[in-house]
């Protein structure tokens, strides 16, 4: 996991605005792919990435507009449904001797591969490349993927860090201000209290350690004994505890956060999309689906900081990458270059 104590989380979303998918060259046709884009050949290429109907379809959406741009290169899009579905994939794949062309992972994810050797390095790529440049790329996103500390292994697709998204018609009805940088975590606790109502929840969040882990940080605690090589974890400890029991509390205690059983058959994420639920903690990838809410107005907030305490997220970030053994690198490539361009941002 990455820590980051300070974000401007705003900036995290920036890359889902405004352009949109639209043709036009990529790029020159180069390497060894060019003789055969010369000699009429199109090269297949194929790219499985995990994500949501919605999402699904913005990745649809790019490919075809790099299609466009790219006629010698067909693209085999390959969606699955989650990460564990997608890991599943690879392994069999990269197994048999038949991986993809290109895959989109989480950073938490790719590093199996990566140890193995199976993976391309984006770097020399992106240094040859006069469509993208890595100064168009946030460091810490870049960094995520420097497998061996110095060369870029993968290309990140998204970088985002854990925010509040939050209903800002329920919030309104119920007479509360809208969340402001630097609230707490009694604001935040207030908040739920108050938005809970009749079948409506004050807060939604799913219970992992990558979303309980900024409650941790900003409260001075830890989650593993080290950073570095952790050998265990420390949930159980000092500040560590206070934070882990004020993010399972919300339930348990409080009431303001939909119980285990009524979460299996709704997510949080589905019921604050139907309108009944007042903030949804998540990264970026909940935008395409939150874009689709024409019922009431949503906006987002930074997380609320702990009682003394510093303001601290955590890092989400994908990205594609290229399998060593693709016979087309450079086709796939041209698209992953595409799919990073400001061309393709939009979809």
């Amino acid at each position: 996991m990455r820590r980051l104590d300070t974000v401007p989380w705003a900036v995290w979303l920036v890359a889902l605005l405004v352009t949109g998918c639209s043709t036009g060259s990529s790029g020159a046709v180069t390497g060894g792919d060019a003789s055969q884009a010369a000699a009429g050949e199109q090269q297949q290429i194929q790219l499985v990435a995990f994500g949501d109907p919605v999402e699904t379809a913005g990745y649809q959406m790019m490919l075809e507009a790099f299609e466009q741009a790219n006629p010698d290169v067909a693209v085999d899009f390959a969606p699955v449904a989650t990460q564990d579905e997608l890991l599943a994939r690879l392994t069999t794949a990269f197994a048999g001797g038949q991986p993809p062309d290109a895959f989109l992972i989480n950073y938490r994810k790719y590093g199996q591969f990566a140890g193995q050797g199976v993976l391309e390095p984006v770097a020399g790529y992106l240094e040859r490349s006069d469509v993208i440049a890595e100064d168009d790329f946030a460091p810490t996103a870049l960094e995520a993927f420097r497998f061996d500390g110095s060369e870029l292994t993968c290309l990140p697709q998204n970088v985002s860090s854990l925010v509040v998204y939050y209903n800002a018609d329920l919030f309104a009805a119920a007479g509360l201000d809208p969340p402001s940088a630097g609230w707490t975590w009694d604001d935040f606790l207030t908040a739920a209290s108050t938005l809970t109502l009749d079948d409506v929840y004050g807060v939604g969040v799913e219970a992992s350690v990558i979303r309980v882990a900024p409650f941790v940080w900003s409260a001075g605690g830890e989650v593993v004994d080290d950073q570095g090589a952790a050998t265990t974890l420390t949930l159980d400890q000092g500040a560590a505890r206070e934070a882990l029991d004020f993010f399972l509390d919300a339930q348990t205690e409080h009431g303001v956060a939909p119980p285990e059983r009524e979460e299996t058959s709704q997510s949080s994420e589905d019921r604050f999309l139907a309108g009944k639920l007042g903030m949804f903690l998540d990264s970026s990838r909940a935008v395409p689906n939150l874009r689709t809410i024409t019922d009431f107005e949503w906006d987002v907030a930074s997380l609320p900081v702990a009682p003394g305490g510093t303001p601290a997220t955590i890092l989400h970030g994908d990205a594609y990458c290229m399998a060593r053994d693709s016979p087309a690198k450079e086709a796939t490539w041209r698209m992953i270059e595409f799919a990073n361009s400001p061309r393709a941002r939009g979809c």
